[in-house]
């Protein structure tokens, strides 16, 4: 879950300091850097909500076949 909250907190991250950059116009190069940055934020959360379900699925939805004793 901290994965998850990390990539959220780099998306954030994104979010403000595109709203104080575009005060003073926009730079190419930093366009770039903060669309590649939320997106490597947006891989993270979405990779380790992916991994945490498939835990949570494991742990409450056994697969397996229970055998009769």
């Amino acid at each position: 879950m901290l994965s998850a909250a990390m990539g959220l907190v780099m998306i954030g991250f994104e979010l403000f300091e595109v709203s104080i950059i575009d005060r003073f116009g926009l730079v190419p190069g930093m366009v770039v850097q903060q669309v590649l940055m939320s997106g490597l934020g947006l891989a993270i959360c979405g990779l380790a909500f992916s991994l945490w379900m498939s835990e949570y699925r494991q742990q409450h939805f056994p697969t397996r076949h229970l055998g009769h004793a």
